[in-house]
């Protein structure tokens, strides 16, 4: 195998905070990954990891939010392997 890479990241819990959403910021994270992958910029991303709070408080509808947008995420970074550590927050 040659070489890789891993995106990390932290906390998004203020993305997804009761009516206070912006899973676009989310979003544009992962564009801007891909594009460093596609460009030779970053070896090939083989995994994401999120790791702290998802979500602010835990609610379902925020849950429901950050998922979507995790996984539009993974699909724009080619279906690659997700991993998520919550935090006390979730």
């Amino acid at each position: 195998m040659g070489p890789f890479s891993l995106l990390v990241i932290g906390d998004t819990q203020y993305l997804f905070d009761g009516g206070r959403r912006r899973p676009d910021l989310l979003l544009e994270t992962f564009r801007h990954v891909a594009g460093l992958v596609t460009d030779g910029t970053v070896a090939p991303l083989r995994h994401v990891i999120h790791v702290g709070d998802v979500t602010e408080h835990g609610w379902a509808d925020e849950a429901a939010a950050a998922h979507a947008a995790l996984e539009a995420g993974g699909t724009m970074l080619g279906g690659v392997a997700m991993t998520i550590a919550t935090g006390n927050h979730d």
